[in-house]
């Protein structure tokens, strides 16, 4: 009996026990000394070259795909990920390496070291040495481990692990304060993002391209911010207010694009800025321009 539970043992410790009968199916592709059972080792020695041309059945869809954690010689090439068919609800566990992938769409993804390649999902999960560019994917929640060494979660935003850089948000709430720690608001951070009114505080200096969302009424820029990139309140259909509590001075292109197709708002100036901001916007927007002392 004693040696008999050594056995079992010993092949828990060797062979991989899946959860998913059609992730092992694909899996099986890996059995290299056709013992019908794969080894850590098996899975660890599979090569990018190999995993791309196994066979996958693509009507056997995947649920839970954790076992990819343990194939960890994937990191030199692009892993093909998106010929896999995940159920809703999918999970997969990325390898603790640096690994690039193409077009993985998953209910929720877990990384746990460098992640190049389009990612999208439910719930993104970033675990300690996790690096990802968590703007390029789309994901509804954001879980942030709370030794993750670049990354963390103040409220609903993610940021820098320095807290300066506001890199995306899960927003859901109606109105929001940025955290004030943050000094840059990265390309895309808010879009897609539900709230209606946002608020960006006196230690921001810079503003990102695509600073918009579909709800968004109110925004209120804060008096020190210096630079705003591309495409700021361009699809914001409900906008009824902006409000620059300073003057900026790089103003790229593409501001309030394609609002002139629904209701005028209001943009609130300081006095001294007036003619500035009427300058600076093109017609119609020049129009909207009034003293921040008429703000109700």
């Amino acid at each position: 009996m004693i040696l008999f539970e050594k056995l079992l043992t010993k092949d828990a410790n060797t062979y991989i026990r899946f959860s998913d009968e059609n992730v092992e199916l694909f899996c099986a592709n890996f059995d290299k000394n056709n013992d019908s059972r794969l080894s850590y080792d098996e899975a660890a020695s599979v090569t990018v070259n190999e995993f791309n041309s196994a066979n996958y059945n693509s009507s056997k869809m995947l649920t839970l795909f954790d076992e990819f954690q343990f194939f960890t010689g994937l990191s030199d090439g692009v892993v093909n990920t998106q010929r896999f068919a995940f159920n809703n609800g999918g999970v997969i566990t990325i390898p603790n390496i640096p690994i690039s992938v193409n077009n993985l769409r998953c209910s929720t993804i877990t990384v746990h070291n460098t992640l190049k390649g389009s990612i999208s999902g439910s719930t993104l999960i970033l675990k300690e040495k996790a690096n990802v560019n968590v703007r390029t994917g789309s994901f509804q929640n954001y879980v942030v481990d709370e030794n993750c060494e670049r990354f963390c979660k103040v409220g609903d935003f993610i940021l820098s692990k320095d807290k300066t850089r506001l890199l995306v948000s899960d927003l859901t709430k109606a109105q929001v304060v940025l955290p004030d720690t943050v000094q840059r608001v990265e390309d895309r951070a808010i879009l897609n993002s539900t709230f209606t009114s946002i608020k960006v505080p006196n230690n921001v200096t810079y503003i990102g391209s695509h600073f918009s969302g579909t709800k968004m009424e109110t925004v209120d820029i804060g008096e020190n911010v210096e630079e705003i990139k591309h495409f700021f309140c361009y699809n914001s259909a409900k906008l009824k207010k902006v409000i620059f509590r300073g003057r900026v001075k790089s103003f790229y292109g593409g501001a309030f694009d394609w609002m002139y197709r629904f209701a005028p708002f209001t943009i609130y100036v300081r006095n001294e800025d007036i003619e500035y901001y009427k300058s600076l916007f093109k017609s119609p927007y020049n129009t909207y321009v009034k003293s921040i002392d008429e703000m109700k």
